[in-house]
């Protein structure tokens, strides 16, 4: 019995004692792992990621970590730099300067120009002033335009025509400030030039004043043909109730071969004071018959507008005379003296006295009638 006892008391000796044992071993002996095999792409125990290089999404070391060569996870370091902006505040200081002019009172009359003034001394001209070369200067000193009245000479010149009284105006018209018009009529002063050349001797003018016009004043008929105007019964008639006086003329004429188509015809009626009545037709207004014979012009409304009325040449037989007939509508109250004359022309150039184109009646005295003249018949 005592034998039992003493073995089961050894047996719960030797039980403590082993506890003991394993209850206190030495602190500094770690359980060691087994060895790794770095690099397989295989997390091991003692890994903590594999293989090298890769990033640890698994491992301590995070999703911001790197495998190292020793599978052990890194911890990505991130610089930050920090950037410091500066602001520099600039200041600019604006200086105003301010200027005041005092004008001081003028001295008029002084001759000398002060301020506020444009001139000096009053009545003095503005040569150099606002108000420019044509001002006076006033008695204040200042530049007033100066007034002018221009009068406008109106020459008028009144010669019998074809429709109404010719008149020609020349107004000569000063550019001012104010202008004043007046007119007047007066009677044209004439100025004289030798009439003796061809261009002056068929221009229906009277170049040396002498009231002869052409074929009509014998410094022309002395050195030109002026041929006569044959067989002449030329009327005029004078109008009633507002009617238009008419002339109607005829006459043969001698002279070279023309064309008609090309050149104007006029016809002048004059006196021993001058010009009476004039008309004519531009050159193209004649138109030829099929044979080229005769040459005709015709204005029915001439009878109350004035102007030719009919014009009628007929080239004759004999090839070297031509008849020329017309009728005109105008102003024939200039036909007052029987010494009249009727000149026909053929063409206006400078040629046509030289050349024997322009024509006239003999000078014998017109016969008064009952309502106007007849020229003498000389056949």
């Amino acid at each position: 019995m005592k034998t039992r006892a003493l073995w089961g008391m050894m047996a719960v000796a030797v039980f403590v004692m082993m506890a003991f044992v394993m209850t206190v071993a030495p602190t500094n002996v770690r359980a060691q792992a087994p060895p790794s095999s770095c690099g397989n792409a295989i997390v091991e125990p003692g890994e903590e990621c594999d293989p090298p290089t890769s990033p640890c999404t698994t491992s301590p070391g995070g999703a911001f970590g790197t495998c190292d060569a020793a599978c052990q996870c890194i911890e990505n370091t991130t610089t930050t730099i920090a950037t410091t902006t500066s602001t520099i505040a600039v200041t600019t200081t604006v200086t105003t300067t301010s200027s005041t002019v005092t004008t001081l009172p003028s001295s008029c009359g002084n001759a000398i120009i002060d301020p506020g003034e444009q001139c000096d001394p009053p009545s003095s001209p503005c040569t150099t002033s606002p108000g420019g070369a044509f001002g006076t200067c006033d008695a204040t000193c200042q530049c007033v335009a100066n007034t002018t009245t221009t009068t406008l000479a109106t020459t008028t010149t009144v010669s019998s025509t074809s429709s109404s009284t010719l008149v020609t105006t020349t107004s000569t018209l000063a550019t001012t400030t104010t202008v004043a018009t007046t007119s007047t009529t007066t009677t044209t002063v004439c100025s004289p030039t030798p009439e003796n050349t061809s261009p002056t001797c068929g221009d229906m003018i009277d170049n040396d004043c002498d009231n002869l016009i052409d074929c009509a004043d014998p410094d022309c008929a002395g050195i030109f043909p002026c041929p006569p105007a044959a067989k002449d019964p030329t009327t005029i008639t004078f109008g009633h109730g507002g009617r238009l006086d008419r002339i109607h003329g005829h006459a043969k004429l001698t002279m070279t071969a023309v064309d008609l188509t090309t050149l104007p015809v006029n016809i002048l009626l004059s006196d021993l004071q001058g010009v009476i009545y004039t008309d004519g037709l531009p050159a193209g207004a004649l138109s030829p018959n099929s044979k080229g014979s005769i040459f005709l012009f015709r204005n029915s409304a001439a009878k109350t507008t004035g102007g030719m009325a009919d014009v009628k040449i007929k080239k004759n037989k004999d090839g070297a005379t031509y008849t020329f007939s017309f009728t005109s509508y105008g102003d024939l109250s200039g036909a007052k003296d029987s010494h009249m004359r009727l000149q026909f022309y053929i063409g206006d150039d400078p040629n046509a006295a030289s050349d024997g184109r322009v024509f006239i009646t003999r000078e014998a005295p017109w016969k008064q009638t009952g309502n106007g003249w007849r020229a003498p018949k000389d056949h």
